[in-house]
């Protein structure tokens, strides 16, 4: 239901989300997209979650960062936010 959902709201332009596959043993570890998206001003907002047990591995910096360049050269954005709780200092 949650990749019927995702795809749904693809289809929308309201979210685009990817899924994060493990490259080992191909299991989903999280996913991570822009979640609000405002295609007139080409502004989006990166939104992400990760499997506990992969935290403090680096995936999301690496995903987070290839988010950035595929904004920035296949949309074209002007502004890219990911706000995150202060309080979640993993995310932080």
């Amino acid at each position: 239901s949650y990749v019927r959902r995702m795809g749904a709201l693809f289809t929308l332009r309201e979210q685009l989300n990817f899924l994060m596959i493990h490259r080992q043993h191909g299991s989903v570890v999280g996913c991570c997209g822009f979640t609000r998206t405002q295609w007139e001003f080409r502004q989006f907002e990166i939104g992400f979650w990760l499997a506990t047990q992969e935290t403090g591995k680096g995936l999301m910096t690496e995903a987070c960062h290839a988010l950035v360049r595929f904004a920035e050269s296949e949309l074209k954005a002007t502004k890219i936010t990911l706000r995150c709780d202060a309080e979640n200092e993993k995310s932080r």
